[in-house]
């Protein structure tokens, strides 16, 4: 069974979408994004799903829809929430072995936006699957925390995570979200070129083609001039677009929403200048800066 392809990012990166594109590959096949890595057994999986205020389960519930019983309707969720119910006491482990080893010996491509921000679950993937290859996407700080800004307005909760309290202030500011999720995955470096990738987002959109092919290279598939083709429609993977009424997410809204790859790319201000959210005019903070030099961006 090959080992998978993990893309781990933040929310506002598009990791789905670049799973899709991935997936479009005849070597590979994308799966939604799927939140195994909070416990260890699947009926605390599935209670730790229940109290969440988010649909966690639903890209796990899509995919099982489609893998154990043929595809995403209303009464296929329903039959996939049944059957990991009737399963609560097997290890996520073991449905993971499960799942992956129906879509052999295609390789599988999960996206990731959750252990970046909780070491415990960083640690769980690692353990759960040692060989696999890691795609560290990431996105200049400045269009993320504009893309985060516009999806956290309006929420009459915000998460302590994408605050800052400096001066005794409580206000929402994306940039410290960054950093540490970043520099968490940036110690994923330490596995070696083989096994970590760092992806910037904004390289997809400058040459689609070439960033394609170097990922193609990278993971020893084939750089075909179909291949790379078919790789820039994600929009055709079984998991674009939202899923039936009763699990219609497993991946971002915005990614959803606009499953297919859009490649005008947006100017970015440099990093000198301000961020707009900041209404006391602070510049990113140095740390901010320093990282973000550090992956290439001005």
């Amino acid at each position: 069974m090959p080992d998978p392809v993990v893309i781990l990012a933040m929310p506002h990166c598009g990791a789905a979408r670049v799973a899709a594109m991935l997936g479009m590959h005849t070597q590979a096949y994308a799966l939604p994004e799927l939140n195994l890595f909070m416990t260890d057994r699947l009926g605390d999986l599935l209670s730790t799903f229940r109290r969440s205020e988010s649909r966690l389960e639903d890209g796990l519930l899509r995919l099982v829809a489609q893998l154990q019983f043929g595809g995403q309707t209303r009464n296929t969720v329903e039959q996939a929430r049944q059957w990991l119910e009737s399963r609560g006491q097997i290890p996520v482990a073991t449905l993971t072995r499960e799942l992956l080893q129906k879509v052999a010996p295609l390789h599988p491509v999960l996206p990731d936006t959750s252990a970046g921000w909780r070491p415990q679950e960083l640690d769980a993937l690692l353990e759960r699957h040692p060989q696999a290859r890691y795609i560290h996407l990431v996105r200049h700080p400045r269009a993320h925390g504009d893309a985060a800004i516009e999806a956290l307005a309006g929420r009459l909760f915000i998460a302590p995570d994408w605050k800052d309290h400096f001066g005794g202030v409580s206000r929402v500011d994306p940039q410290l979200a960054w950093l540490r999720v970043q520099a968490n995955l940036q110690g994923l470096a330490a596995m070696g070129e083989q096994r970590y990738h760092l992806l910037r987002l904004e390289d997809l959109r400058i040459d689609t083609q070439q960033t394609l092919a170097n990922l193609c290279d990278w993971l020893g598939w084939s750089t075909d001039e179909a291949e790379i083709e078919a790789m820039q429609h994600p929009e055709s993977s079984d998991y674009a677009g939202f899923g039936p009424d009763n699990a219609p997410f497993g991946a971002e809204p915005e990614v959803l929403e606009r499953p297919r790859f859009i490649q005008d790319l947006e100017e970015v201000p440099p990093l000198s200048e301000p961020p707009p959210w900041r209404a006391d005019a602070r510049p990113f903070a140095v740390e901010v800066v320093a990282l973000a030099q550090a992956f290439g961006y001005d």
